[in-house]
């Protein structure tokens, strides 16, 4: 019984995909070019809803040929040339330095709109001023690239808190240096990314 199922399933196209289709069964009459055939006339055609509603639309598409592709899509035995591993570092060590230079430059732009409400917070009397500043343009992520900068060593949320101005002005100072330092780095790099 079950040979006889597996033999139907093989002889037949119905259950097939046309992935699976055994090229040889197409003759030089039936391939139109290395990759297209023309589909058997015992396999059926698939339907499609909506496409045999409109008169132009069957006579316009094509129902009996097809491409079949040959070979594996599986690319994890894939064998890679010399260069390629490379060629995806490179890409890696550009996208981040890209990502990085964008960060700072987001923050420092961010730090300088937040300076002046620092300094008004500063000068405000105390009775009338809030306890803690909280910055209006720093997000989290601004403030985790400033600890990052300092390789967290300073808790940036407890001196923001307590004295903004002169943490932003340190920082502020700070960071032109830095981008300065990775877009140098960029263009060492840029030679052997080319």
């Amino acid at each position: 019984m079950t040979a006889r199922e597996n033999s139907r399933r093989i002889s037949n196209h119905i259950l097939k995909p046309q992935s699976e289709l055994d090229l040889t069964l197409f003759g030089n009459n039936d391939r139109v070019t290395p990759k297209y055939y023309c589909l058997p006339n015992d396999f059926p055609i698939p339907v499609c809803s909506g496409r045999y509603q409109d008169q132009m639309l069957s006579s316009v598409l094509n129902d009996r040929y097809c491409s079949i592709s040959s070979g594996s899509e599986n690319f994890r035995f894939r064998t890679r040339y010399e260069y390629e591993q490379k060629l995806f570092d490179n890409e890696d060590s550009m996208y981040t330095i890209d990502h990085e230079v964008l960060q700072y430059k987001t923050v420092l732009n961010n730090l300088n709109r937040e300076l002046p409400l620092a300094v008004k917070w500063e000068t405000e009397d105390q009775s009338i001023r809030t306890p803690y500043y909280k910055p209006t343009f720093l997000s989290k992520v601004s403030l985790s690239i400033i600890e990052r900068l300092y390789e967290k060593k300073y808790s940036v949320n407890t001196l923001i808190a307590s004295k903004p101005k002169d943490l932003l002005l340190v920082v502020i100072a700070r960071l032109p240096g830095h981008l300065q330092k990775l877009e140098e780095e960029k263009a060492e790099r840029l030679q052997s990314w080319r």
